[in-house]
């Protein structure tokens, strides 16, 4: 595991479903156009052929196209694939520009985590597939709310729930294997590798995260390219 090699800052947005990413992340690009930084905005699962492929299963509540249940980990390697055809994209792009995700490796942490999957065999399978072409933002921010909050919201939208949303009790253990993140990468990667996670407050008003998440994001923009 390495920190992001290239010039330009890479940013990414995690958190539970229904946590507020989107809409965070519209705001984001918002701000983004305003000082004209010219940040790429990416996310995961792509829709390349492995994202279309995990999308399918989620909507299909877990099971292929055959009608088999997917087990965990085999659905977490189809995202370690698709991570890995993101990462080669992701490293073109920060030649030139910043980038900010929609989830990264730390969903596959926590969402694996919660279904029962070994950190171990996430991290080792990961670095695995992905190999050379693994590396970490410069900043991970979790937007953290509680499971019912996040439920609810999803549900107050009308928004048809795919396997890893529509249960609570799963939503709970989800945003448990997030809050539990540092420890698990510092666990795994001993003190020599400190990832930057930060957490924000999801049940805050959007303004106020998207206020947050900027102040967070803007030192590392300025350092790195000397924006804003």
């Amino acid at each position: 595991m390495k920190r992001n090699p290239y010039n330009f800052p890479f940013v990414v947005i995690e958190g539970i479903d229904g946590c507020g990413k989107s809409t965070l992340i519209e705001k984001l690009r918002q701000w983004d156009e305003r000082y004209h930084i010219g940040s790429i905005f990416t996310r995961e699962p792509t829709h390349g052929k492995y994202g279309e492929k995990i999308r399918r299963i989620l909507q299909n509540k877990g099971m292929d196209e055959n009608g088999l249940f997917v087990d965990s980990c085999s659905l977490q390697e189809l995202y370690f694939y698709d991570r890995l055809e993101h990462r080669r994209i992701e490293a073109v792009f920060l030649e030139r520009y910043p980038v900010i995700s929609d989830r990264d490796f730390e969903s596959s942490i926590a969402y694996g985590i919660s279904e029962g999957v070994k950190p171990e065999w996430l991290f080792n399978r990961q670095e695995e597939i992905v190999s050379n072409n693994l590396f970490v933002s410069d900043l991970t921010i979790v937007l953290d709310v509680s499971a019912e909050t996040a439920l609810e919201r999803q549900l107050k939208a009308g928004k048809k729930l795919d396997y890893f949303e529509a249960e609570l009790e799963k939503k709970k253990r989800i945003r448990e294997a997030y809050l539990n993140l540092p420890r698990i990468l510092t666990n795994f990667y001993n003190s020599s590798f400190q990832h930057n996670i930060q957490f924000i407050d999801a049940s805050k008003m959007p303004d106020e995260i998207a206020d947050a998440a900027i102040s967070l994001i803007q030192p590392i923009f300025e350092q790195k390219i000397g924006v804003l």
